[in-house]
């Protein structure tokens, strides 16, 4: 098991407490005698307003540990993403923490009832209609630890970000940051916030974001394309390419291509189905979300089938890194940003 107890985390801008969110240890290291505990939990509660793009000055966190009095932590690292954004505080405490296990995910899912899939034990299998728990804390002492239990979907959430997949449970606003588990207890993701859901980011991509900022060399790629699982795209569309090719049963389908991208450019299309990037084959949109994290920067052979080609394509495109006025992502909707103010 590699869950952990979601921790309670309260921002102060100076004097004034500006939000209370959830959040997970995910390391502890000794450091001069003392436990140095890395707590991860999402940066929306750093904005300075609801309504704008700004972080607050003269940040101090208040991180309440269950049994403990309220500590005060430090802020190491903020990392900006492409759709959203997380950071990580630095705990100093005399008691080692427990801390939660971010595993790589595996949404890949054959259209061949048939066909095995490869397991890997270094990954955790997800797919739509699994149970799982999203956990948090309340804002009011005792503090007390919230589960609020749902199954995934296959649906979008209302945010404007692809990457974050939906859980349909739902949680309260102070639950954004905290983890959300499988019945296992495996982390899974970073929860976030919607009034229909609990949108998250997989802990494929989190866990990915932390070691290239490790190695300093963090960048947010940007290819200008809406995708989705095979597995989940339009019946019609995907029946009209697998016609062609009916060996194809795993890949990530194009829904959207955005003009002006490099995706556009490099002339990939909608109702396209990508099956190798890199060199490499790709089975899950999740899978390719990783690998273009890898790439920013890079031009890869984009392997792909459409309807109107007998046999697939190579492409040669550029992974480009997103614009600046593209680079803070705030994944709250507009009802949310309003009422934040409640817990001012």
């Amino acid at each position: 098991m590699t869950t952990t107890t979601p921790k309670c985390s309260h921002v102060i801008a100076g004097d004034e407490p500006l939000f209370m969110a959830s959040s997970m240890i995910i390391g502890c290291d000794v450091v001069n005698g003392k436990y140095s505990s890395t707590i991860l939990t999402s940066a929306s509660l750093l904005r300075t307003s609801p309504e704008i793009n700004t972080i607050a000055d003269n940040i101090n966190l208040m991180y309440i540990y269950p049994t403990e009095n309220h500590v005060k932590a430090i802020c190491t690292d903020m990392i900006f993403t492409t759709i959203s954004l997380f950071l990580k505080w630095r705990l100093i405490t005399d008691t080692e923490l427990s801390t939660a296990s971010l595993e790589g995910l595996d949404d890949s899912f054959s259209l061949r009832s048939n066909e095995e899939l490869g397991v890997d034990s270094d990954v955790i299998r997800i797919c739509p209609g699994d149970m799982v728990v999203a956990l948090e804390r309340f804002f009011e002492k005792p503090n007390d630890l919230m589960a609020a239990p749902g199954r995934l979907s296959l649906d979008s959430c209302n945010l404007d970000c692809k990457e974050l997949f939906r859980a349909n449970c739902k949680i309260s606003m102070c639950g954004i940051g905290g983890p959300l588990i499988n019945l296992y207890g495996e982390v899974i993701g970073i929860t976030f916030y919607d009034e229909l859901c609990t949108p998250f980011l997989p802990t494929s991509i989190v866990s990915k974001c932390l070691e290239n900022f490790k190695k300093d060399s963090f960048c947010r790629p940007w290819l200008g394309l809406g995708m989705t699982n095979l597995y989940a795209a339009s019946l019609l569309e995907c029946e009209k390419v697998r016609l062609r090719f009916p060996d194809i049963s795993n890949g990530v389908f194009i829904e959207e291509v955005v003009e002006g991208s490099p995706a556009e450019h490099a002339g990939l299309c909608s109702n396209n189905i990508i099956i190798q990037f890199g060199g490499n084959p790709v089975k899950s949109f999740l899978e390719l979300c990783v690998r273009m994290l890898e790439k920013t920067g890079v031009t890869v052979e984009i392997v792909l089938v459409r309807d109107t080609c007998q046999q697939p394509l190579h492409i040669a495109m550029k992974v480009d890194e997103t614009s600046l006025e593209n680079l803070y992502g705030w994944p709250l909707p507009k009802e949310f940003r309003r009422r934040t103010k409640r817990i001012r």
